[in-house]
């Protein structure tokens, strides 16, 4: 994988980035979900989405301002948390 520091226009963050920015950067609550600790008031989820994907930002942000960081599609990512690269033994 190319460098992400090195790529030019628009980009996927890698998982430590976006698990960053979903966790409130610096400005973290400590909330169960990002932006809140009620699912409901902060993302889409099967059980109140109607089985389908929504426009962002039609649910409370987090505390970065940022929209939609959990629930309603997949976390895109430039790479992948894997825990057993993390874990494995020298």
């Amino acid at each position: 994988m190319a460098d992400p520091s090195k790529v030019v226009g628009y980009r996927l963050p890698n998982e430590a980035e976006w698990e960053y920015a979903a966790r409130g950067g610096s400005k973290s609550e400590g909330c169960l979900y990002s932006g809140g600790n009620e699912a409901d008031l902060v993302a889409w989820f099967a059980d109140n989405s109607g089985d389908m994907t929504h426009e962002v930002g039609k649910k409370d942000p987090n505390e970065l301002g940022l929209h939609d960081m959990s629930g309603n599609v997949f976390e895109w990512c430039s790479d992948v948390y894997d825990a057993f690269f993390y874990l494995k033994k020298p």
